[in-house]
């Protein structure tokens, strides 16, 4: 066997020993998502609960928030602040517009948009193993506070 091949040999040996020894992303179902958020926000003392809509709901600087629970993608991972302005005109709604257009082009990973006659911000994600949103919450909720806050200062 030549040094090439037997260079590509250890090569494939090594990655088919990696692949049989490394465990899959765990698949979680909704409860364990749950769970895991909730633990995760009391921790941080937010007092998180689960709403009749199976969020998890918590309340920071005076703000109630929410992780939505995709119970057929565990993958995806959401914090969103809900209706932070409601719109009351139609003059208003193109005011809210801007400011969204706004925020959304400044803010990174964050979005801000309408919902019937209010606006939302959320942080949308996928993660290769649910467990990852430890690693990531506290960059998504500083966003989200961002976004938030370059909307709200656009629409002063």
């Amino acid at each position: 066997m030549d040094t090439i091949s037997r260079i590509l040999w250890t090569m494939t040996l090594s990655v088919g020993l990696q692949l049989a020894v490394t465990p899959p992303a765990a698949a979680q179902d909704a409860d364990e998502l749950r769970a895991m958020y909730v633990k995760f926000l009391d921790e941080k003392g937010w007092e998180p609960e689960v709403d009749k809509d199976g969020d998890v709901v918590f309340k920071a600087d005076d703000k109630t928030y929410f992780i939505d629970v995709h119970e057929k993608d565990p993958e995806f991972f959401m914090i969103a602040l809900p209706n932070i302005w409601p719109i009351e005109s139609a003059t208003e709604r193109v005011q809210v517009m801007k400011a969204a257009d706004h925020a959304n082009s400044t803010t990174m990973a964050a979005k801000v948009y309408t919902k019937e006659n209010n606006v939302w911000v959320t942080v949308e994600t996928f993660l290769a193993d649910p467990r990852d949103f430890e690693g990531i919450f506290d960059r998504c909720f500083s966003s989200l506070k961002t976004s938030t806050d370059q909307f709200v200062g656009r629409m002063k």
